[in-house]
Order: C-alpha cells, then sequence, then structure tokens
C-alpha cells in the first residue's frame, strides 16, 4: 500500500486551533534557480514543462499543480478528475500524465467553503477581540472558490539536482472537514523549507486540496449506495498517490513521505493510517496468511 510502504507515516500534531493556514505550492517539476520572486525558467520534464516561482531565500514554489482530469479550462496540474459537471460529488479520478506547458507560479482555486458568521447579540468588546482572531483563519479572500479545486502545491529547495531523493512532509489542512484551504497563508510551507535548508537536512513541502463540508463529506443513505462517501478523504488519498508517482521529478523520494496534519488534518492521517492497516489484514486474509 502506498503509505505502508514508506515506513514514515507520522502523526503530527501542531497544536493550533482547528483552521490554521497551509501555504501552497502546486506539484509539478520546476528547474532550479535562486530565490528572486522572479518568474522560473521553462524545464522540460516527463510529464511537459512547468512554470514556477522562486521565492524569497532558498526556495522554490510551483503552485496549482492538478492532480486530477477535469472537463473544463485550462489544464493546470491537476491532481484528479475536477468535480464539477457530471463529475461532481464523484470519486477524483486521477491524472496519469501532462504535456503541454503548465504555468504553475500562481495558486489555483480554493474548494468551496462553509459559510458562517458569528452571532450579532455578542458583547462588543468580544466580537472586536474576536474577529480579527478568526479572520486569520478565514479562507484567503485573494484566491477564488471554485468546485473545480482538486490541485496540490510544492516548495522545495533551490537548486537541487532531479536525483536528489529529498524527504517530503506532506501537509493536510484542518478546519472542521468544513473550511480551508491549501492557500491559507498562516501555515506558510516556505518557513519550513527555508528552516530545513539552515539546518542542512533540506525537505519538500507538499500541501493538497481536498473537497470540504457537503461537497466533500456528504452522508446519507444514497451516499453509501453509490459508494462516494468520504470525497475529501479520497482527494488526499489520490493526491498522496500522485506523490508517489510524481515526485521524485521535483527531486523528492517517494520512498520518505510523511504525511502530516492539524485538527482535522490529524483526524485526515489517523483514517489514511487505519486504512492501510485494515487493507493489509484483508490482503493477508485473502493471501491465506492470517488466521
Amino acid at each position: 500500500m502506498l503509505l505502508s510502504s514508506t515506513g514514515l507515516l507520522m502523526l503530527l500534531h501542531s497544536w493550533f486551533l482547528p483552521g490554521t493556514r497551509a501555504f501552497s505550492t502546486s506539484s509539478s517539476s520546476l528547474s532550479d534557480t535562486r530565490a528572486s520572486c522572479a518568474p522560473q525558467s521553462r524545464n522540460r520534464a516527463r510529464q511537459g514543462a512547468r512554470l514556477g516561482r522562486e521565492l524569497p531565500g532558498d526556495s522554490v514554489r510551483t503552485a496549482s499543480v492538478s492532480f486530477t482530469r477535469c472537463i473544463l479550462g485550462t489544464l493546470r496540474y491537476r491532481l484528479s478528475a475536477c468535480s464539477v459537471g457530471n463529475l461532481q460529488l464523484r470519486l477524483p479520478r486521477a491524472i496519469d500524465s501532462y504535456h503541454g506547458t503548465v504555468d504553475a507560479a500562481s495558486f489555483g482555486n480554493q474548494c468551496i467553503q462553509q459559510g458562517g458568521s458569528l452571532p450579532s447579540n455578542l458583547p462588543s468588546d468580544v466580537l472586536e477581540a474576536t474577529v480579527p482572531y478568526f479572520g486569520r483563519f478565514a479562507a484567503d479572500p485573494s484566491v477564488p472558490q471554485s468546485e473545480d479545486c482538486l490541485n496540490l502545491n510544492i516548495i522545495r529547495p533551490a537548486n537541487i539536482p532531479a536525483d536528489a531523493q529529498l524527504p517530503i512532509l506532506f501537509w493536510i489542512y484542518g478546519g472542521f472537514f468544513a473550511v480551508r484551504s491549501n492557500t491559507t497563508p498562516l501555515h506558510n510551507g516556505t518557513a519550513i523549507v527555508q528552516r530545513s535548508i539552515h539546518l542542512g537536512q533540506p525537505v519538500i513541502y507538499v500541501a493538497v486540496n481536498y473537497r470540504v463540508n457537503v461537497f466533500g463529506f456528504l452522508g446519507g443513505a444514497e451516499v453509501e449506495k453509490a459508494g462516494i462517501g468520504n470525497l475529501g478523504l479520497q482527494d488526499q488519498r489520490t493526491a498522496l498517490h500522485w506523490v508517489q508517482k510524481h515526485i521524485s521529478s521535483f527531486g523528492g523520494d517517494p520512498n520518505k513521505v510523511m504525511i502530516w496534519g492539524e485538527s482535522a488534518g490529524l483526524m485526515s492521517v489517523f483514517f489514511h493510517q487505519r486504512l492501510d492497516t485494515l487493507t493489509d489484514t484483508i490482503s493477508s486474509w485473502h493471501s491465506g496468511q492470517t488466521t
């Protein structure tokens, strides 16, 4: 199985309230350049050409790599089939390869967020203290929301060879399984990558978008019968498979993938770990290795 084969699955909880921000960069192989915030030069790899952006310091960002196939719009870097049109409320369908040039210099769409507001009858001093606080965890207003949102982001050190085989930190954001995205700035993966470079132990940071609220976790007998429950977790798992297949093009090692998150992201890590355990057990039963 994907996760159990890495041997590095970790349950990490950053001890923040649900809904902190994850810095997003899309997964496409980038050419290595110095950090200057200028658009990165194009580079050809087996998935096609990619266009990324350098960051201050010694890291490079690629944003909005879609990992699913979509029936609308320009192919960015999709992890799987986007959840619109006749693919709405369906399992993600992974993209196997990319062709042509993909502009991955800006963030992709956020998944549609659950709306909400604070009670209007709260005392004014409570509102004054609370509104700025919750604003830190709100969806990024500069990034559009859409059902066409299944993309992932990658931040990696600049100037690393394609065969660097760096370990991967795969981030899953929290937010009650109802809100947030991989563009939430509070969890900026750039700082993590830059710190890893400073410590002499460079890593690659990957943040995935997954469907939230009713688009990702709709319940009911009809959903169960159709086999489309927990679509948000399915999106995450599709992204993990994408990383296994493509991360080596970015200098990453698919055998050194650590998945981590906070709040709903931490719960997701547990669910994936548990799913792998159950799958391995069932496989053993079928092979006659377990009585």
